[in-house]
Order: C-alpha cells, then structure tokens, then sequence
C-alpha cells in the first residue's frame, strides 16, 4: 500500500522490549519483529516510521532506503549534519519519501495561520514559545545517543514551524542555553 493512500494500514511493529512490542502487536492484531532488519524484510512492510534514538536513524534508514520503503522519520532527523545528509541521499538514491515527523505542520492552528497568511499581513517577526517537561530518559543526556539536547530534540519544532509559516530560511540565530535537569546537554534555552 503506498503511503499516501488513506487506507494505508498498520501491519508490523518493532521494538527491543520484546514484551512491550509483542503485547503491542497482540493487542492490534499486528506482526512483530524485535529487529529492524526483520521489519523491512516483511513484503507486506511497505513503509515505516522510524521512531528510536536519533543514533540509530542513519543505519535503520539506510537499510529501508535500500529495501525501497518509504520512512516516515521522527525528529531530529540526525546527531550531526553529515549523518542527515548521508540519509537524504540514501533515500534519493532510492527514489523513495522521506518525510520528517514535524508534527506541528497538521496542527489546525497553525494550519489555519498558513492558510490566512495573506489576509493577516506581511510578516515581520514571529515568536514561538514551547514548554516541556524536563528530559527522563537518560541516552537525552548522552550526546554520543542523542546528538545534542534541547535544541536538537525541541527547539527544531519552532525552527520548522518558522520556516513554514514565513517561507524563509533563518538568517541569524541568537540563543542562550542552560542546564536545568541535565548533568551534559542544554535542557533549556532561549
């Protein structure tokens, strides 16, 4: 089933806790793989969503890009600017969607702003506020795992909604970050 119909169905789920992925699948009635290789080796998988540590995404989308499926890829797409480029490229490749899970895109709100960005004026400054509760999990404060901390994980939310909603590409940045919870990565900014 292509990804973009809207009878696409949920066939497979993949998870390392074998006992939560496999309640999972039982309870949807759904496949399950505790390995990934697995997963994307399924004829009946014809895309996936890419939802794990941000260490793990060029080598799971490598190997779908190379078994032609579509990724549905949750943010940040990457620990560094190499890797993410190493991952378009493959999906390119491949001829295959890549999408980035920038879930604030289909918020109705800001979808009702995109759609009335004509009837409200000429942009000349947007600010967007975001809070989260404080990271628990601990590969959020390992930056070998994670790439980076609030910035990478949240604050990419409000940078795609910028680039969005103004059609521009950010020129400057100024930012302040701190450590609030975290002993290593930022866990707050401004």
């Amino acid at each position: 089933m292509c990804p973009t119909q809207a009878n696409a169905r949920l066939v497979a789920v993949c998870r390392k806790n074998r006992r939560l992925g496999s309640d999972f699948a039982r309870k949807y009635g759904l496949k399950y793989y505790p390995d990934y290789r697995d997963l994307i080796a399924d004829p009946e998988v014809q895309a996936l969503a890419v939802v794990t540590t941000p260490n793990l995404n060029e080598e799971i989308c490598r190997s779908a890009a190379q078994a032609e499926k579509h990724i549905l890829l949750e943010k940040p797409m990457a620990r560094n600017v190499a890797e993410a480029a190493r991952i378009k490229e493959e999906a390119d490749k491949a001829g295959i969607m890549l999408m980035m899970g920038h879930t604030l895109r289909f918020n109705s709100v800001i979808q009702e702003l995109k759609r009335r960005k004509k009837d409200i004026g000429p942009l000349h400054t947007i600010s967007i506020n975001q809070r989260a509760e404080a990271f628990n999990l601990p590969w959020q404060d390992n930056h070998a795992v994670a790439g980076g901390g609030a910035i990478l994980h949240m604050g990419i939310h409000m940078f795609d909604l910028i680039r969005h909603l103004s059609g521009d590409e950010v020129e400057r940045v100024y930012c302040e970050t701190a450590r609030v919870c975290n002993k290593y990565l930022e866990d707050h900014f401004i």
